[in-house]
């Protein structure tokens, strides 16, 4: 549900609890959506039971998410215009009325308990809040006045004076001094026959690397097409992973077009919202995130992507998969004997299909990379990070 969640942003340390990039991953629409998922719909009771008292946190989640998109505006789609001022307004007061609930509570509490508990942020913190969304709110409006019709709230900012001293100074340093033992005439041919033995040993990779996938492509195309059927029956109640599967196919066609560029392919793969079953619960974690963006797939589609999950999944069962050499080779020689549904239209799916299910395949790799660095890695990551920073402080 959040996988850009890692080990900095549950136990950060002292340098990375001041990073604004963790913070805005934590604030995040996507953490809202989770959470409410785990307390409403997941399938483990146990587990909702944990998140039974997460609603007050999601909406405070969902609120500060809304309150970044409003300041971040960095194009003229995200900026502030004079129609759709009134609406991001309203999210900017509602942010300076959470502030002004939280002193009160804190007030309130300081006056009726003998042991009071600090509040969760600090009094320059409330004040910068305030100061920040109140000179926004002032400057869209007095630029609103002045005649502009576009406010782009993430320029709003001492970056650009920052820029230019920087480079004011660092243009003193450009300039070699006389008598310097910098030289006009190094000899670079050497370091010239070494750049050119390596882009000819990395076009030769990428020459055996083509003909590998091509030949995967085809045997791969050649053993499903021989085994396809119209229906996949499967027991699996996971809720979760099911939606996750679901929104996943939906990723795949969004940013591979190709697939869907011909209309009797994209009919037999994408679909609308409306068109799927009321019982589909696989739709509803896509549908609760749609803005109007993303893709429905067909069910033929996430059936057969279902039971390609199936294998990947189990290959990474064991934690020392990733020892395993040809590791992807021996995934795709268990997912071509699969019983899948057949879509695309006849004349561009030998192409289509084992592209597809090559590049989920590669996603998912991708994706378990991640994980096995996060797991792994990331305590350690972090603490190189954080003795660098203090050296350079000593």
């Amino acid at each position: 549900m959040v996988p850009h969640l890692t080990h900095a942003h549950i136990n950060p340390n002292n340098s990375e609890k001041m990073s604004m990039q963790l913070v805005v991953k934590v604030f995040s629409r996507r953490m809202s959506i989770a959470l409410n998922h785990y307390r409403e719909k997941y399938e483990k009771n146990s587990i909702r039971l944990i998140f039974k008292d997460s609603l007050p946190t999601e909406r405070l989640t969902f609120l500060l998410n809304n309150v970044f998109d409003v300041l971040n505006g960095r194009i003229p789609k995200e900026g502030i215009t004079i129609s759709n001022w009134h609406n991001k307004k309203k999210i900017l007061d509602q942010m300076l009325r959470c502030l002004e609930l939280t002193e009160q509570a804190f007030k309130k509490q300081s006056k009726n308990m003998a042991i009071v508990k600090s509040m969760f942020v600090s009094n320059q913190t409330l004040f910068g809040w305030r100061l920040t969304i109140n000179s926004v709110i002032q400057l869209t409006e007095e630029l609103f006045n002045s005649g502009y019709s576009l406010v782009l709230t993430g320029k709003m900012n001492q970056d650009i004076l920052e820029i230019y001293r920087a480079l004011s100074m660092s243009q003193t340093v450009k300039c070699k001094l006389k008598k310097a033992n910098a030289d006009d005439k190094e000899d670079v041919y050497q370091l010239v026959s070494y750049a050119k033995c390596w882009i000819n040993r990395f076009k030769e990779c990428e020459r055996k690397a083509a003909a590998m996938k091509a030949s995967l492509r085809d045997n791969l195309f050649d053993e499903i097409s021989i085994r396809y059927v119209n229906v996949i029956q499967n027991d699996e109640k996971d809720v979760t992973r099911n939606n996750l599967i679901y929104d996943l196919c939906g990723y795949m066609f969004q940013t591979r077009g190709q697939l869907i560029s011909c209309q009797e392919c994209k009919e037999t793969v994408v679909c609308e919202e409306a068109d799927l079953p009321d019982d589909f619960t696989a739709k509803q974690y896509t549908a609760f995130r749609n803005r109007g963006g993303l893709i429905f797939v067909t069910i033929p589609v996430f059936q057969s992507i279902r039971e390609v999950e199936k294998i990947i999944s189990s290959q990474f069962e064991d934690d020392g998969h990733y020892l395993v050499r040809d590791s992807y080779e021996i995934c795709m020689s268990k997912i071509k004997v699969l019983n899948l549904c057949p879509f695309f239209c006849d004349t561009h799916r030998a192409d289509s299909y084992p592209y597809l299910i090559m590049e989920f395949v590669q996603v998912r790799y991708h994706f378990e990379s991640k994980r096995f660095q996060e797991r792994n890695l990331a305590e350690v990551d972090s603490n190189v990070r954080q003795n660098f920073k203090m050296a350079k402080l000593a």
